[in-house]
């Protein structure tokens, strides 16, 4: 994985020097087309298949999330639906109304997760 170097300033504090901080520089998109071309090499299903199994999931994902399911994807992790609200004085005032900012929470498994540790990281010139 490739990074540059980014200079930011304090948000809090302008007066503050800037900083110069790691940013990840990435190196292209991945499409779901090529994705399934990768995964096809890797088995017996051709790159349509696999294309229509990921299709299906993204299909699906959605509503198992927006019906309160925590879906787990084996190593890869677990997604989930969060959101903040806004408080209020008491129980009896607390509403849907009060939901803002829906928002999908992934938590990787633990091999996903210890591959990621093993990242070479190298700076873009």
């Amino acid at each position: 994985m490739n990074y540059k170097i980014m200079s930011k300033k304090n948000p809090l504090n302008q007066a503050d020097p800037e900083k110069f901080y790691p940013y990840p520089k990435w190196s292209s998109e991945m499409n779901l087309r090529r994705i399934a071309e990768q995964i096809a090499r890797h088995c017996t299903l051709t790159p349509a298949d696999v294309t229509a199994v990921l299709e299906a999931l993204l299909s699906e994902l959605p509503d198992l999330l927006m019906s309160g399911h925590i879906v787990r994807l084996g190593d890869f992790g677990i997604l989930k639906l969060s959101f903040k609200g806004e408080g209020r004085g008491t129980a009896e005032d607390v509403t849907a109304k009060e939901i803002k900012n829906p928002r999908i929470l992934f938590l990787p498994g633990v091999e996903f997760k210890q591959r990621l540790q093993k990242t070479d990281y190298k700076k873009f010139e």
